[in-house]
């Protein structure tokens, strides 16, 4: 525990008020790959797009800031020295990785004046780079030392670059240990209640990732079975589990005789199609051969996915595209 002896916006309570952070749309994300630049949905600090894919995509977190009243934060009722320079930043950390950082203000983005105190943040991660809960904090600090502590000012810290407090921290969910099955609903001008768009690949132990990369369910709103989240649960459930062990019995139908086998010895990489048909495969009281028919295979991923229907169903993960 570490513990400050001079003055902090966490000391001071009443500075956060009395500099009037004009609010904003807060943070908002992008996610970048090779088919261009788009937004995240994102809610309650949780990744909602279900064609997002950490593993693929890059995520772009984007931030604009601004203080109405800064100049309050100088003085002997403030936190700094009146000569002195102040800074805001981002700290970002990354649990799961042990990795933190900072992220300054766009160059030419900060401007402080008698309209206040704006500047605007970017930062890119990498696919792969953060994973799991990355925790972002903006964060004050004296960029400059005073030349003169003018009287009162003595308690005030003026040391460049010791941090004067925190304005916010915001928690983002970036991944978690289960894979989002890539569903999109939306209104589709046609009578078919879901249909399913397969992508080449190279080998579904290797290169096909489980994710929109190398597929995507299509279900059409304008259908009345179409399964829908309400107040009271989802609805139309069994059509759910129906679309889904339908999926599953494709994916597995797909399979080359060596993915097949390959499937069945668990060589897959993580997140790919071939290691979540073995998941799938496990899951199954009795096996199949690659030869079974369609019918047979869709009759198992049925009792499967009822017996892990929480995880396999969860029709948060939908977006409207």
């Amino acid at each position: 525990m570490s513990f400050r002896f001079y003055p902090t916006l966490e000391s001071r309570k009443d500075l956060i008020k009395k500099i009037n952070i004009i609010p904003t749309d807060d943070y908002y994300f992008m996610k970048c790959n090779e088919y261009g630049v788009s937004s995240l949905n994102v809610s309650s600090g949780k990744i909602k797009d279900t064609l997002w894919d950490p593993r693929r995509d890059s995520l772009r977190i984007c931030r604009d800031l601004k203080i109405n009243d800064p100049y309050y934060l100088w003085g002997e009722d403030g936190v700094a020295c009146e000569e002195s320079k102040l800074g805001i930043c981002i700290i970002w950390t990354n649990a799961s990785t042990s990795m933190s950082g900072c992220i300054l203000p766009r160059e030419g983005s900060e401007k402080l004046g008698e309209n206040g105190w704006s500047m605007y943040f970017e930062h890119t991660f990498f696919p792969g780079e953060v994973k799991g809960l990355l925790d972002l904090k903006i964060i004050l600090y004296l960029k400059e030392a005073a030349l003169e502590v003018k009287k009162g000012e003595e308690i005030l810290n003026n040391v460049a670059g010791r941090i004067l407090g925190e304005f916010e921290t915001y928690r983002l969910e970036v991944s978690d240990e289960t894979i989002p099955f890539p569903f999109v609903i939306d209104k589709f001008d046609t009578d078919a209640l879901w249909w399913v768009d397969f992508y080449n690949w190279e080998d579904a132990s290797e290169d096909a990732m489980f994710g929109a990369s190398s597929f995507v369910v299509y279900l059409n709103s304008q259908n009345k079975s179409c399964p829908k989240v309400t107040a009271k649960g989802i609805q139309n459930i069994e059509m759910m589990y129906e679309i889904t062990a339908s999926v599953y019995s494709l994916l597995f139908k797909k399979l080359s005789p060596q993915e097949f086998k390959d499937m069945q010895l668990k060589k897959g990489k993580p997140g790919t199609i071939g290691a979540e048909l073995s998941r799938m495969y496990d899951l199954c009281k009795d096996k199949f051969d690659f030869n079974d028919d369609y019918e047979k295979i869709h009759k198992f991923m049925q009792e499967a996915i009822r017996s892990k229907a929480a995880e396999v169903t969860d029709l948060s993960e939908v977006t409207n595209e």
